[in-house]
């Protein structure tokens, strides 16, 4: 008895582990379905994989033939967990999958323009680019390539590789303007939801976009939450893009006016408020906000000034906004920074010039594993 205690406390331990791994990782959310009778074992096992169920029947059948031959009658329990939890300990969450792919496919893109530049044909670039191809997609692109060798037209190689793996590919003549799909020209547009605040924002592939979808959702819930906006409010949002922090404003029933120095983006932060029902609460307008007559409209709080500012400027900062707010500006200022030098540098203005207090302040790791965060701060008066 004495002997099978640590054997037992072994045993905890080591299924613990196995639970914890699995419940670590994370499953999608499912609708909630109803309720449904109870199905015998063997019609459950058939929505296991098979190699689940193989491993399962392995890890049963050792178990028994443990406890038979050492009388240690836990086996038949922690061997059957170990063989088909060890595999799931061990191996990488599908997240972090995705994520490589997605990297390795950027980098391969990179490459393949680089070589582009130096007037190669497209179809020798698309070959020269396998040896440095990264290695969680060189089996995709060494098909693709296999395809030219096999003397397929590029484009149909192009075609038949998107079609395969679910790829948009777009083309980009000159400008960031004249970006268009080459295949599939009817592909589903390209957008990201927020919804805590149903919205779907519309983008294109050149368009500026906070690439970590899930952190930005984040991000927005923390500025609205800084900013509280209120119904009938009117708030500013400067360098307000494609409405990423406008939208969820106006949809918590003020009225904001987004403000950007890119007119492509304005007519696309138009579009968006159009699609998602939020016209009638949410105006968008070009200004350089670099200039300062450009940013004396929005210092005030009279005669249909702003009641609240919120401001995400790229990391040159916003110094000119901050120098043209008056003694009447908006009470509450949200800023939100991808350079924390020019925060600060901005802060002090606001602080020792305006006369405004910082209320809060934190970083929010929009970049894992890399030097760049962005940073969140709370004025007020």
């Amino acid at each position: 008895m004495i002997a099978l205690i640590p054997g037992l406390g072994g045993a905890l331990v080591v299924a613990g582990l196995i639970g914890v791994a699995t419940g670590m990782r994370k499953s999608p959310e499912r609708p909630i379905a109803p309720t449904r009778m109870r199905l015998p074992l063997a019609a459950r096992m058939g929505g296991t994989s098979p190699r689940t169920r193989a491993l399962l029947i392995a890890g049963v059948g050792a178990g028994l033939l443990t406890a038979l031959l050492t009388g240690w009658l836990v086996a038949a329990l922690l061997v059957p967990a170990v063989v088909v939890g060890l595999p799931i300990l061990l191996s990488a969450p599908p997240a972090g999958s995705k994520i490589e792919r997605v990297e390795a496919l950027e980098e391969w893109t990179r490459s393949l323009s680089g070589v582009l530049t130096v007037g190669v044909g497209l179809e020798q670039a698309l070959i020269a680019t396998l040896r440095s191809t990264p290695d969680a997609i060189r089996p995709e692109v060494t098909h693709l390539v296999a395809r030219l060798r096999a003397r397929w037209g590029t484009e149909d190689a192009l075609r038949a590789f998107a079609t395969q793996y679910g790829i948009q590919f777009w083309l980009q003549s000159a400008g960031p303007d004249s970006a268009e799909p080459f295949f599939p020209t009817d592909a589903p547009p390209l957008y990201y939801s927020l919804p805590e605040f149903g919205v779907q924002i519309h983008f294109r592939p050149t368009d500026f976009t906070q690439v970590n979808h899930a952190v930005n959702r984040i991000l927005v819930r923390h500025a609205m939450n800084l900013l509280d906006p209120r119904p009938g409010e009117h708030i500013a949002d400067l360098f307000c893009g494609l409405g990423n922090f406008s939208l969820p404003i106006a949809s918590r029933g003020a009225h904001v006016l987004g403000v950007e120095g890119n007119a492509e983006l304005v007519r696309r932060a138009e579009d968006n408020a159009r699609k998602n029902g939020l016209a009638a609460r949410a105006r968008f307008q070009v200004a350089n906000l670099f200039e300062a007559e450009s940013c004396a409209p929005f210092g005030a709080n009279d005669g249909g000034g702003f009641d609240k500012l919120l401001i995400d400027p790229p990391r040159d900062g916003a110094v000119e906004v901050v120098k043209a707010l008056g003694e009447s500006g908006p009470r509450r200022i949200v800023y939100v920074s991808c350079d924390p030098a020019t925060l600060a540098r901005d802060a002090e203005v606001l602080v020792q010039v305006k006369g405004y207090r910082l209320a809060a302040a934190g970083v929010i790791n929009m970049f894992p594993h890399t030097s760049h965060v962005e940073s969140m701060a709370l004025f007020e008066k």
